[in-house]
This record gives structure tokens, C-alpha cells and sequence, in this order.
């Protein structure tokens, strides 16, 4: 007998599509994936979709806004909001890639693998077959950007980092996002043949050539 409350039923359901949906997109693509499909994925009937979400596009957005909240959980258990300027920029690429190292689990839910599949699925689509995606995709990588800008400014308010006065800040966002998307997204496609790791720590040696004050030629303090 389910002895939950109707409210936790509710809640179990909404949960139950906006995971099932994250699973579809990535392996079917959006304009691929039906609502009887999500359904039938959650074990649910289709038209609670519609109850919960009123449309797929609603979902997707459910479903791009749970991932943020995945790689916020995980950073958070690693440790990153504690840090601040360069070390938190840092620690937020090495969640970010590492997460694709081994793919989420309902026990484990990480940032990476499936997930991150749903991501880059989503964004290919925004821009070819599905251009309706393209303003919820626009405002995940905005968020992103914002993250990695914003730790910059952390770095130079505390005199951390030797920055032209001339640089603009949400440019540097741009290239530091573009290198994390794109090994991401290498990694996706070859894994065998692309090392994480190898890669993370490449680009954060770059990080600290470029903007630690006290850093030497090699990286190193």
C-alpha cells in the first residue's frame, strides 16, 4: 500500500518525468521524443506531463533548470563555494569535467555522462532543428558564463590576479566556458581517446599563466 501523501506522490511524479525526459533528449533528441514516450519512461501516464508542465517545451526547461541544480549540488559537496576568486574558478571546471568521467546514477547523481549528453544534444538542436530551444539553451550557457565571470571578479577584488584593466571579463567567460564545452563535448564523442584529466590540468596550468600574479612561466607559485 503507498502510504505517501498526495503531495509526495506529486512530487515523485514530476521527478519521475523530468528524469525520464533528461534520458530521451539525450539519447533521442528533443523534436525525437514524444510525451507518450516520456511517460511510458517514467511509468506514468502521458498526460501528467501536461498536469505538471504544460507543455515539452515547459519540461525541457524543468529539465535544463534540474541539471544546473545537480552540478550546483555537486560543487557544493566538493567544496567550491567556500573557495573564492581563481581557486573557485578552478574548482568549479574541475567538477564540471570530471562529472564526465563516470556517468550519473540514481545513488550518484553527477553533472557529467548522460546528463551532460542531454546538454550538448540541446544545443544542436537550438540551433538547427529546433530553434524554440534556443532561448532556454542561451540562458543555461548564460549562467555558466556568469559563474566563471564572477569568480574573476572575485579574483581581482582580492588583488589575487594581474588583469589589464582594458579586459572585459564576460570575454574571458566566453574562452574559459568554449575550453571546458569543448573538451566536454570531445570527451562525449571519443572516450577513449580524450583524457580528462590530462585536459583539466592543462587548462588549469593555462588559468594560471594567464591571470595569477605570483605564478611562474610553468604554472607553478
Amino acid at each position: 500500500m503507498d502510504r505517501r501523501t498526495q503531495a509526495e506522490r506529486r512530487a515523485a511524479s514530476r521527478t519521475a518525468l523530468i528524469e525520464a525526459a533528461a534520458a530521451l533528449f539525450g539519447e533521442r533528441g528533443y523534436a525525437g521524443t514524444t510525451l507518450r514516450d516520456i511517460g511510458e519512461r517514467a511509468g506514468v501516464s502521458s498526460g501528467l506531463v501536461a498536469y505538471h508542465f504544460g507543455s515539452k517545451e515547459a519540461l525541457f526547461e524543468a529539465v535544463m533548470e534540474s541539471i544546473r541544480e545537480v552540478v550546483t549540488e555537486t560543487a557544493s559537496r566538493s567544496g567550491v563555494p567556500e573557495l573564492r576568486g581563481l581557486a573557485r574558478l578552478q574548482g568549479s571546471l574541475a567538477v564540471y569535467l570530471r562529472g564526465y568521467i563516470r556517468p550519473p546514477t540514481v545513488e550518484r547523481p553527477e553533472p557529467g555522462g548522460s546528463l551532460g549528453r542531454t546538454v550538448f544534444v540541446a544545443m544542436a538542436e537550438a540551433i538547427s532543428a529546433t530553434p524554440e530551444l534556443r532561448r532556454v539553451v542561451a540562458a543555461n550557457d548564460a549562467v555558466f558564463r556568469s559563474q566563471i565571470a564572477d569568480a574573476l571578479r572575485q579574483a581581482i577584488d582580492d588583488g589575487d590576479v594581474e588583469v589589464d584593466a582594458t579586459i572585459d571579463l564576460d570575454t574571458e567567460a566566453v574562452v574559459v566556458v568554449g575550453m571546458a564545452r569543448g573538451i566536454a563535448l570531445q570527451h562525449l564523442v571519443s572516450p577513449a581517446e580524450v583524457d580528462i584529466e590530462a585536459a583539466l590540468a592543462a587548462v588549469l596550468a593555462m588559468i594560471e599563466r594567464r591571470y595569477r600574479t605570483d605564478a611562474e612561466p610553468d604554472g607553478s607559485r
